[in-house]
């Protein structure tokens, strides 16, 4: 209706320049206001689902427009921000796949320790825990141990004979 261009300001002749004036102020400001909410939603659910990390994942490059941040793309329109908002989700899940890992991988390193710990001597462990070892890609056992695959596969390096006990 305001953007009727010289038409509308024409209109029977009355001064309508500032009506049309404070009504585009007033879309503006509503834009603004619209674009601010959109902002601090997408912050906050990135700062309960993301943590420690959310900063970082809100100033990163958008998937859609790299020029723009994600907390800039949410701020531009509501299907911009349903993007952002779709990325978060997909984050979020990434974070918590890479969590679960981590918590499997020092769940098996612990498991690995103790096992060692009772074949070993308290040298000797450390030893056995850091070396690279052939069999498993050069790699230090307690490197290489991330999963109960990879746990296996330390264990069967621990001596036959002593893995039962301290025997010997």
């Amino acid at each position: 209706m305001f953007d009727g261009g010289a038409a509308a300001k024409r209109l029977l002749g009355l001064p309508l320049d500032s009506e049309v004036e404070r009504a585009h102020v007033r879309e503006r400001d509503r834009k603004l206001r619209a674009a601010a909410n959109r902002r601090k939603s997408l912050t906050e659910a990135a700062g309960r689902q993301l943590e420690d990390e959310a900063n970082a994942w809100l100033s990163a490059p958008s998937e859609d427009d790299e020029e723009l941040s994600r907390i800039d793309q949410a701020g531009l329109d509501d299907l911009s921000y349903q993007h952002a908002r779709v990325e978060l989700e997909r984050a979020t899940k990434d974070r918590q796949t890479r969590i679960r890992a981590q918590n499997e991988a020092l769940s098996c390193q612990a498991e690995l320790r103790e096992a060692a710990a009772k074949v070993y001597d308290r040298e000797h462990l450390e030893l056995f825990l850091s070396a690279p070892h052939p069999r498993i890609g050069s790699k230090p056992p307690i490197q290489h141990c991330t999963d109960q695959r990879t746990l296996r596969e330390c264990l069967a390096l621990l001596p036959r004979k002593r893995r039962t006990g301290r025997s010997r």
